[in-house]
């Protein structure tokens, strides 16, 4: 029961952060301080089977496990990557849960929920700097983050990005990408 921050997502892998072995999340810290990140994905079979099956599967996958994990004991910090719904905005404040704020849509619907509920939501922000697929378009970020900073109930608490050839540092994409996302941190921030 260690306190540190876990990452659910479908078919995420997330080496240990800061402080961590670089055998990624489970392996040894140095002695005296806990690995900050911890690591699940969804396993091959669910993926497959969620995909055969609708999004409200998929959704039901991803909170039966993080409800499994409350009830274990982990007590950190769970970052829920990919797009939120409606219907895993509650989901956010029973387990205790920081999302990922991808969309204006998605981040003015845990704005009202948070204000529904009374508590300051602390998020992490995806900028898509050529993934294309989700988050702020990094070459929009003017237009679209003003609202979002604005919202009182919304605390950033990181800001992330998904490299489409991460496991190709040589790509040219990937550089492309790099270079984007240091730009928005500049500009944005």
């Amino acid at each position: 029961r260690t306190r540190s921050q876990l990452v659910v997502g479908h078919g995420c892998t997330l080496r240990a952060g800061p402080g961590a072995s670089p055998s990624g999340p489970g392996g040894d810290s140095p002695p005296g301080r806990a690995a900050p990140y911890a690591a699940m994905s969804v396993s091959d079979d669910e993926q497959r089977g969620a995909a055969a099956g609708s999004l409200e599967e998929q959704r039901r996958i991803r909170a039966d496990k993080v409800a499994a994990l409350r009830a274990e004991g982990v007590l950190g910090d769970i970052l829920i990557f990919g797009a939120l719904s409606v219907s895993d905005l509650d989901g956010i404040f029973d387990c205790n849960l920081t999302p990922t704020i991808s969309t204006p849509g998605a981040a003015r619907a845990v704005q009202a929920a948070a204000v529904k509920y009374g508590r300051r939501v602390p998020y992490h922000l995806k900028i898509d700097t050529g993934m294309n697929r989700l988050g702020f378009r990094y070459d929009n970020l003017g237009r679209s983050l003003p609202e979002l900073f604005a919202s009182p109930n919304l605390e950033l608490q990181a800001v992330y990005t998904h490299f489409a050839t991460a496991d190709d540092p040589e790509s040219t994409l990937f550089g492309d990408q790099r270079v984007r996302f240091e730009q928005a941190l500049k500009d944005g921030f």
